[in-house]
């Protein structure tokens, strides 16, 4: 099922994302589950458990865009997941992946495209899993599948 939301963009970043869409022939929800897998991967950079959510400067009127993006329940899932542990908005995350590593997306896409191996790596190894210790529920957030699943349950 795909999940239908909005979000607010500078129109630069808008603007990149529309010319990286028109360059790779790929639609921008794409290239934003691409690049978010970038800002995640660097995570160390961006986490923050505490405090209070970060959102976006504010910009005058006429400077942003609302954008309508469709995506999977799981990835969309997965951007929550990256609000809570980042504690920055999803539009702000957005925008920080656009501006850090959107250049390198489109040259590995338009690679891949050239190689005939294109393709989306959407986050389908992911999931959540239930643990019970003593009187204590606790969460496991997989975020990928590691090599000993069986470590999962331990």
């Amino acid at each position: 099922m795909m999940i239908r939301t909005t979000c607010v963009m500078k129109l630069d970043v808008w603007a990149s994302l529309l010319d990286a869409s028109l360059k790779t022939k790929l639609d921008m929800c794409t290239i934003l589950v691409r690049i978010m897998q970038m800002l995640f991967r660097d995570y160390s950079k961006y986490v923050n458990l505490y405090g209070q959510l970060k959102y976006q400067k504010r910009t005058p009127k006429g400077t942003k865009k609302r954008v309508h993006i469709s995506m999977s329940e799981c990835t969309y899932d997965y951007f929550q997941d990256m609000r809570k542990f980042f504690h920055k908005s999803i539009s702000f995350m957005f925008a920080i992946a656009v501006k850090e590593y959107l250049d390198q997306v489109v040259e590995e896409l338009l690679k891949e495209n050239c190689e005939n191996t294109a393709g989306n790596y959407p986050f389908e190894n992911y999931t959540i899993l239930e643990k019970r210790i003593e009187n204590v529920t606790c969460w496991l957030i997989c975020w990928g599948v590691p090599e000993d699943l069986t470590r999962l349950y331990d």
